[in-house]
């Protein structure tokens, strides 16, 4: 199974202490692969939790502000 394939097939993040780390890490997984629509089903899971620091609940993990991961833009094929 390819990386865009192993992407699309992780299960919903469940509504617990790790969601937005895990849905940033999903994010950036998008945005290397440029998988746009995928990257915009993410952003708008990952919206709400902007003014949050993404994993820091769990008190195990965390990978910075969200807003951080919903602001960095996909790169562009060089």
């Amino acid at each position: 199974m390819g990386a865009a394939a192993a992407l699309r097939a992780v299960p919903e993040s469940p509504h617990d202490l790790l969601r937005e780390a895990r849905l940033c890490l999903a994010v950036r997984a998008a945005r290397a692969l440029d998988d746009q629509a995928l990257l915009a089903r993410l952003r708008a899971e990952l919206r709400p939790a902007a003014g949050e620091i993404a994993g820091a609940g769990s008190g195990v993990i965390t990978l910075g502000p969200v807003a951080d991961h919903l602001a960095q833009p996909a790169p562009r094929p060089s």
